[in-house]
């Protein structure tokens, strides 16, 4: 094997560094998901390649979408504005996590033209995760909440060939390989009109999670999943008998080796980031990075879609502070 694929299960699949973003996946017939991870079937002799080129472990700093006018936080990014936030709707806040602020920004977006489908992540009740395109307000609402488990989302954008443009929700890793999918002109990067990027610290391989969730539940079926902030630091399982909290540190050894190579806590490549904030339950923290990222926020208040709040101070401390640790944590990181 040589070339690009060779230098992308040497420096990234054989050394346990793939995000399971996707990105790779429908672009190239060799590589494939399998079991939680990207298989290399074959080789291949092409010195360049778009698997190489959208990797966000292994194409480089991802571009950002944020102008070079856009204020620069030296750990958070670029943010033109900084706001708590969650959804008006009260069904949208039920369904979704930290008061449905995402789920409020991708219905607005479809509602209003800017996109013409949703890049979600669906999760069955194995916690196998994927990509889905969603175009209604139900399917937008059926990927609602968060499962905590990596998957290959970027590869249901890669499979479809329809021209529409699509609004993403993507994690850090992924907000940057559809960065680089943008730069290096691929038919899936072109359609990305908005990028909504989600705070993840790590991610949980999915067959481990469902492994020690069946050991301590049982046969309950986990609906959705939420990590509590300091000082609780528990993982919440939400089933049909109602939430259970288990002890974070029992969960970690299923979180994912290759999230160790991330020092992007904030998604600093998407048009808006969102996240947990601290001290405010049922509300995200918001922060709008470029004028598009920014004037989906202010139209969807305007619309009467979102509801804000002045972004705590002690939560963008805490917030700040994470995401330096966790890029300190990758430079560090084999």
């Amino acid at each position: 094997m040589a070339g690009a694929l060779a230098s992308l299960a040497a420096e990234v699949l054989a050394r346990g560094r793939c995000a399971l973003c996707g990105a790779c996946l429908g672009l190239c017939p060799y590589l494939v998901a399998f079991r939680g991870r990207v298989v290399a079937l074959h080789e291949c002799d092409l010195e360049t390649g778009r698997c190489a080129a959208c990797c966000p472990r292994l194409a480089g700093p991802a571009p950002l979408r944020a102008e070079d006018d856009a204020p620069r936080d030296p750990d958070l990014g670029p943010v033109r504005r900084a706001v708590a936030a969650r959804a008006a709707d009260a069904g949208v806040r039920a369904g979704g996590q930290s008061g449905g602020a995402v789920s409020a920004l991708v219905l607005h977006a479809l509602a209003t033209g800017r996109a013409g489908r949703a890049l979600l992540t669906a999760r069955g009740p194995d916690l196998e995760a994927a990509g889905r395109l969603a175009a209604t307000r139900a399917e937008v609402l059926a990927c609602a909440g968060s499962g905590l488990a990596a998957g290959p989302t970027l590869a249901a954008l890669n499979a479809d060939g329809a021209t529409d443009p699509v609004a993403a929700v993507a994690l850090p890793c992924q907000a940057a390989a559809l960065a680089h999918m943008r730069a290096a002109g691929t038919a899936a990067g072109r359609r990305v009109a908005v990028v909504i990027g989600l705070f993840c610290t790590w991610a949980f391989d999915a067959g481990r999670l469902r492994a020690f969730l069946a050991a301590r539940l049982g046969g309950a079926a986990p609906a959705r999943l939420e990590v509590t902030p300091p000082p609780a630091r528990a993982l919440v399982v939400h089933t049909g008998a109602g939430a259970h909290a288990l002890p974070l540190d029992d969960a970690r050894p299923c979180i994912r080796a290759a999230c160790a190579a991330c020092g992007d806590l904030t998604a600093a490549a998407a048009d808006v980031s969102v996240g947990t904030v601290e001290g405010r339950p049922g509300w995200s923290l918001v922060l709008a990075r470029s004028a598009a990222g920014a004037a989906l926020v202010a139209d969807a208040v305007a619309a009467g879609a979102l509801e804000t709040a002045a972004a705590p101070a002690d939560g963008l401390a805490h917030l700040r502070a994470a995401a330096g640790a966790k890029r300190r944590r990758a430079e560090r990181a084999p």
